[in-house]
């Protein structure tokens, strides 16, 4: 991608809202970007959240052992936003997220599965760079 390509980027990124990942949110963006979560190239819908914490697949029965999802406070994000940029704690742009699904997250334990005030958001993630500082770079090559 040539220079003026890259500014017209984040030109443009400048409108989005943007969210810094905590620890856990980083490494799981690090991990879908490198391809070591393929076949994910996103957050999770809830079909396959709901798949993987009851058959251990992903909704198109692939294997799959964890939930991979970003959970963020509900007023965090517009109700209308289509993607979010996410950013390392430095605020350095490191991805774009085309939001396709948000829901509510339950709080499991409770009697009528109150909601926890986070919403989950789902879709594909586009990258912007490489995480330079990231729980995994002391693994990078």
């Amino acid at each position: 991608m040539t220079a003026e390509a890259q500014a017209d980027r984040v030109a443009a990124q400048a409108s989005i809202p943007s969210w810094t990942l905590d620890g856990r949110q980083l490494g799981d963006l690090e991990l879908i970007l490198s391809g070591a979560f393929a076949p994910l190239r996103g957050f999770m819908t809830a079909a396959d959240v709901e798949s993987v914490e009851m058959a251990r697949t992903l909704a198109d029965g692939t294997p799959w052992p964890i939930a991979v999802t970003l959970e963020l406070p509900a007023d965090a994000i517009a109700a209308d936003a289509s993607q979010l940029v996410l950013a390392d704690p430095e605020g350095t742009p490191l991805a774009v997220l085309t939001i396709t699904e948000r829901s509510a997250v339950l709080d499991r334990g409770a009697i009528q599965s109150e909601t926890t005030g986070l919403i989950r958001l789902a879709g594909p993630v586009t990258a912007n760079r490489v995480p330079e500082h990231g729980s995994f770079r002391r693994l990078m090559i």
